[in-house]
């Protein structure tokens, strides 16, 4: 018979009690490990549910910047064609192309600043102003935006309003080149030359090859006096940029104020030669003839260049003053009117209208010319000579 130690009673109530004990605890240790498993799957659901939102997110961007690149691209477009028909004056049709452009580009402030000019150029300046002001809003952090609003206010003569606006996109844009030409540009014409020589300084130490940089530094030179370093100046400008009409339109000027006039007449022709529609041009071949008492070519200068540039207040008033030389008063007339049309305040105009007037026997028309001078400029030597003219009128 083989011997079989006895359990004690006491360890066999422990050994079943322990299994008791793991049995009831089977269900409950599957539940935790379906219920952690539960939560691992709905994390992970969680998880790749963001991973998809954050995907469409920058599906969603991605096609929006698309969609606005694409507009902005094809706004471009309606740029291109408002600019064109502004330069040919066609304004109504440059306006609606500008506004088409808007359409495409709500923040297009270049195209805002663009309708500032095309009215500008219309004379109307209240419509002008508004575009200006609407472009700097729609974006006034943007040098390019402050720059075209500056461009359009030398436009309008408003030569202070343009220096700030310029001045501002040098302050958004301490690089900018074309810039502190543009306002170069504008201190020379408020007679501010020394900021301007230290504009166009700058332009040039910012882009030392560029020919606009030279050319404005040379017209800075000019309205001082400087013959020869403006000469010097366009010579470098003509250097960089050979084909360039604008370099050697200002290079004529240079050697015209050195009485260098047969080279003066063959860099202006040369300027016409590679832009024949550049009105600035023409009128500076005009007053070549106009000095020389050509009156006869000067008069074809000075009418190209307002037929090509309407709003060419000079060149009407120098247009009025060779009818004058040549016994046309009633030409003269007309063209005086057209200089005052678009610059009212031109007391020297009024002044040569009135003479041409009185020249005609106009009396009347002549003594109006004459007050206006005095209500513009009423302490001028000028004004001084226009009430002389009318006290002798009125005795007549």
């Amino acid at each position: 018979m083989t011997w079989k130690p006895k359990e004690s009673p006491i360890r066999l109530a422990a050994l079943t009690f322990g299994l008791a004990v793991i049995c009831a605890c089977l269900p409950s240790c599957r539940r935790q490990d379906n219920d952690s498993r539960r939560d691992d799957d709905a994390g992970k659901e969680k998880q790749l549910a963001e991973k998809r939102r954050k995907q469409a997110e920058r599906l969603e961007a991605h096609r929006q910047k698309a969609a606005a690149d694409l507009a902005r691209e094809m706004a471009k477009g309606d740029y291109v064609i408002a600019e064109a028909y502004r330069k040919m004056g066609s304004t109504d049709k440059a306006v609606a192309a500008y506004r088409e452009a808007i359409a495409r580009s709500p923040d297009y402030a270049e195209a805002y600043a663009g309708i500032g000019a095309a009215h500008a150029a219309a004379g109307r300046t209240g419509e002008a102003t508004a575009a200006c002001e609407k472009a700097i809003s729609v974006s006034p952090d943007s040098a390019e935006a402050h720059f075209s609003v500056g461009a359009v206010y030398d436009q309008m003569d408003l030569h202070a309003k343009a220096v700030m606006a310029f001045e501002k996109a040098i302050a958004l844009k301490a690089d900018y080149a074309e810039a502190q030409v543009k306002v170069s540009g504008s201190y020379v014409r408020l007679g501010r030359n020394a900021d301007a020589l230290a504009a166009c300084e700058k332009a040039v130490a910012l882009k030392p090859n560029s020919a606009e940089t030279h050319i404005g530094l040379g017209i800075v030179y000019g309205a001082m006096g400087r013959h020869e370093n403006a000469l010097a100046a366009c010579k470098r400008a003509v250097v960089l940029k050979r084909n360039s009409p604008e370099a050697y339109n200002q290079l004529g000027v240079a050697y015209r104020n050195l009485d260098r006039r047969g080279q003066a007449d063959a860099a202006l022709k040369r300027a016409v030669a590679l832009k024949s529609d550049y009105a600035e041009a023409h009128y500076n071949i005009g007053v070549n003839f106009d000095q020389i008492e050509r009156y006869s070519a000067a008069v074809e200068a000075y009418s190209d260049a307002v037929t090509l540039d309407p709003r060419h207040a000079e060149a009407h008033f120098n247009l009025g003053g060779v009818y004058g030389q040549l016994g046309r008063y009633a030409e003269a007339v007309e063209a005086y009117r057209k200089a005052v049309d678009i610059e009212p305040g031109y007391a020297e105009a009024f002044y040569k209208m009135g003479f041409a007037s009185d020249e005609l026997g106009k009396h009347t028309e002549a003594i109006v010319a004459y007050e206006k001078v005095i209500a513009i400029d009423p302490e001028s030597d000028l004004a001084t000579l226009a009430d002389h003219h009318i006290s002798r009128l009125k005795k007549k």
